[in-house]
């Protein structure tokens, strides 16, 4: 049984929120994204379409990031017995030069004077203190071992595979409770064994993104440092995709890992939500020299929070087209600005197929059981003023379930 959850007398609702998530524990395992799929590919090449055609113009808030500071977690020498550092120092220029990303390192030491996880949590802690803000991503990367954690759903790091009398393992998921509470969108990347391992909990949809891309699935090893490791595809795929597409969103960077020349073809790579279910996938792409220099200069203005969230489904006959999506999106920036819509952004919200989408049939499956449980709960029911009231709730049930059943033959969306 989970312990309760203690509130604290004057605390915000951040300070509850991370007083309430420490004391639940490990989450639970959560669901990848099938970035392999053909929808899955579709869908992140056209958000990129449409994320760069609603920023550009008189949009309030933009889908492109100001400042991207990056923490890259490591083992000192000392205590490092895979040699991570090199790749770790490669993938850093790579992340300062080309993407004009600042980095700053994470070395964890072993020593007697400070427990490894309370160091590394006021590692991750500051990190955030300091960097965190609206249009902000803050990535995440990892090298080291992992093994499964005390629970299902958690991931243990160490820098050696040799037990010693002191602490030498931490347990991510206890560190990274403050990732869930910060306004900027988070990318953890993870180079280690068992990194599928790791688990997510189920909150509320938000505006926020918080992805996670790691080197292989639950339960599965990686390579070590070396020209097949998950780093160097990695490394080898960020510069592919920034030469050739320049944006480009996670679930299309885990393509491109598997695509590696020297990467195993047996290794799949993991990518999945964390913490939250979001309304967007995270973009990368190189800062400019302006976006930088604000960054550096001065705090990024703090949004005012959304008021509202209004759904729309378009229903296709035929997978739009990179040119079908960009004449809508221009089209529906006229409507927006012609009328003065109190809009701060108009997010792409995924292409699926119709029959992967729960709503598509699912929902109407479960509104048929309901007219069929309803209609023969009027057999059983005893009505007041005979069978003309009963008969006339029966033929209503009827012609409901009727109507639903033709619905559903003409391909018809049914919407509640």
């Amino acid at each position: 049984m989970d312990p309760p959850v203690v509130p604290f007398q004057g605390a915000s609702s951040s300070c509850k929120l991370l007083a309430g998530s420490i004391l639940r524990g490990i989450p639970s395992i959560g669901a990848s994204v099938q970035y392999e799929d053909e929808y899955e590919k579709s869908n992140a090449s056209l958000q990129v379409v449409w994320s760069a055609l609603m920023t550009d113009g008189d949009a309030q808030s933009s889908s492109r990031y100001k400042k991207v500071k990056a923490l890259m977690i490591s083992w000192d020498k000392n205590c490092n017995d895979l040699g991570t550092q090199e790749e770790v120092d490669r993938l850093t220029r790579l992340f300062e030069e080309e993407f004009n990303y600042k980095v700053v390192q994470a070395v964890l030491k072993i020593n007697g004077e400070q427990l490894l996880q309370v160091k590394l949590v006021c590692h991750v802690a500051q990190f955030v203190m300091k960097e965190d803000g609206a249009n902000t991503l803050l990535i995440l990367y990892y090298a080291g071992h992992g093994t499964p954690g005390p629970r299902p759903g958690a991931l243990k790091l160490s820098g050696k595979r040799t037990w010693t009398e002191e602490p030498h393992e931490v347990i991510w998921n206890y560190v990274e409770v403050s990732l869930r509470c910060t306004r900027a969108d988070v990318l953890e990347i993870f180079d280690c064994c068992y990194a599928g391992d790791l688990g997510r909990s189920q909150q509320p949809l938000c505006t926020r993104s918080f992805e996670f891309l790691g080197a292989t699935s639950s339960g599965l090893t990686t390579r070590c440092p070396g020209e097949d490791s998950f780093t160097s595809a990695l490394i080898w795929a960020l510069i592919l995709l920034v030469r050739d597409q320049i944006r480009f969103t996670v679930s299309e960077l885990a393509n491109k890992i598997r695509e590696g020349p020297h990467f195993p073809k047996d290794q799949v790579p993991v990518l999945f939500e964390r913490s939250v279910a979001s309304i967007e996938r995270i973009i990368l792409e190189p800062l400019s020299e302006s976006d930088t220099n604000i960054a550096a200069t001065s705090d990024l203005p703090m949004e005012s929070s959304p008021q509202g969230l209004l759904n729309l489904n378009f229903i296709f006959e035929r997978p739009p087209t990179r040119q079908g999506i960009e004449r809508f999106g221009e089209a529906l920036k006229l409507v927006w600005y012609r009328e003065r819509m109190p809009i701060k952004r108009i997010v792409w919200g995924g292409l699926s197929s119709w029959e992967a989408n729960p709503s598509s049939t699912g929902t109407s499956a479960i509104v048929i059981k309901a007219a069929d449980k309803f209609k023969a709960g009027l057999h059983k029911k005893k009505v007041k003023g005979g069978g003309a009231r009963r008969r006339s709730g029966q033929i209503q049930a009827k012609i409901c379930q009727d109507w639903i059943r033709v619905e559903l033959k003409q391909g018809c969306p049914i919407s509640f």
